[in-house]
């Protein structure tokens, strides 16, 4: 994206201030949230819907994301229980599904262990030998280059401690659904 409007030959060049949008504030999107669940007549508990945040990394589209499904999932009785909470992000996967299985068919099979591997463990140090024993890949030169085109392919990023970690914090949960279909 950024290459959208650093590159002078491109149509979005200098579109406008380039900013990161940081984690939203629970306190007061809670109070939010829990303001127009209860003019729907929804009821729930204010303590449940911190898992929201939790879940989603106190990003603002994953919380609106989940938000939208939990008022769709729970029309009929009104009742948000912390049961269906824990199910967002599955239920948000799986509406993403086509999308992520474009990604997935475009890495190859070193990257796909490398993602599983990651989905399971997302504090992961990828080059640690711990990391590359548990989840039995290797070597270090191979995880770099599935990491480099991982990053490329826009599916991970890495963040300033070093770490890697989905762009899509939804597609860890689409990861681990797959794999407990398939086996």
């Amino acid at each position: 994206m950024l290459a959208m409007t650093r590159d002078r030959t491109r149509s979005f060049y200098k579109l406008g201030r380039i900013m990161e949008l940081g984690p939203i504030d629970p306190k007061a999107y809670t109070g939010f949230i829990q303001k127009w669940l209860k003019k729907g007549g929804y009821a729930v508990n204010k303590k449940d819907l911190t898992r929201i945040f939790e879940i989603g990394n106190d990003v603002p589209y994953n919380i609106q994301r989940m938000c939208n499904v939990m008022w769709d999932s729970a029309m009929e009785t009104k009742a948000i229980q912390p049961a269906l909470i824990e199910k967002l992000p599955i239920i948000v996967a799986r509406q993403d599904s086509p999308h992520y299985e474009m990604l997935w068919r475009a890495a190859s099979q070193s990257q796909k262990i490398l993602l599983i591997a990651l989905s399971k463990d997302q504090a992961a140090k990828p080059f640690s030998k711990d990391f590359q024993l548990t989840h039995g890949i290797g070597p270090s030169s191979s995880i770099k280059a599935s990491l480099d085109s991982l990053q490329k392919k826009g599916i991970l990023y890495k963040t300033l401690q070093g770490g890697y970690r989905f762009t899509d914090g939804f597609m860890p949960y689409w990861i681990d659904d797959i794999m407990k279909t398939i086996g």
